[in-house]
């Protein structure tokens, strides 16, 4: 999450070289992505996700002088496939994204025993009334990541008076792959329509 915001306020800072309008930010994402690009967005302004400076091309005395970027890392919305937004729901079967074994590995402990990081590393926890636009599509038939977080993130939206586009892709599995090649296609293709359609009208607002 430090690397995205890093990247962020690095592009902010070269706006007038690459022609960025660092006025409307947007970020999209899927899967693991998904998860970055959710947590990403809901901690605006959050400290503890501040990037640290990059000192790697600097000598010892100029590094420990160094400050990060300057440049705001808030981002004005996200499009979010399929993503990871509560780590507490649980539940999913062993090889999977959200297993227990893998969960340990990502939070460096057991997630029943360490329930500040399992919230600290949802962005469901951070979601307020400010929390800028999300599109969230999600195939109900995803056998990798629940479609329940997309559900549940959804409704945390709803909860708080935030702005919310949920589009459930019915029977489709994880990376909208469904039943056929016509029908992974044609969802494809939906979800990266209702994406651009998304972020063309955050761009007229």
């Amino acid at each position: 999450v430090q690397d995205v915001k890093a990247a962020i306020r690095f592009l902010r800072s070269q706006a007038g070289a690459y022609g960025i309008d660092s006025s409307r930010v947007y970020l999209w994402g899927g899967s693991a992505g998904g998860h970055l690009a959710g947590l990403t967005t809901v901690t605006c302004g959050v400290a503890a996700f501040d990037p640290p400076p990059s000192t790697g091309r600097l000598p010892g005395s100029a590094a420990k002088l160094a400050k990060p970027l300057p440049q705001s890392d808030c981002v004005q919305g996200a499009a979010l496939w399929y993503g990871v937004f509560d780590f507490a729901l649980g539940g999913e079967r062993p090889g999977t994204a959200l297993n227990a074994k893998t969960l340990t590995g990502l939070l460096s402990c057991d997630p029943a025993a360490c329930r500040d990081r399992v919230a600290a590393a949802s962005p469901v926890s951070y979601v307020k009334r400010e929390t800028p636009p999300l599109l969230l599509i999600h195939g109900t038939a995803d056998e990798e990541v629940s479609f329940r977080q997309s559900e549940a993130m959804a409704a945390r939206m709803r909860a708080v008076g935030a702005s919310v586009e949920f589009v459930p892709v019915a029977g489709a599995n994880h990376g909208f792959v469904d039943a056929t090649p016509e029908a992974t296609k044609r969802d494809s293709l939906m979800a990266l329509d209702r994406t651009f359609a998304f972020f063309d009208k955050l761009s007229k607002r």
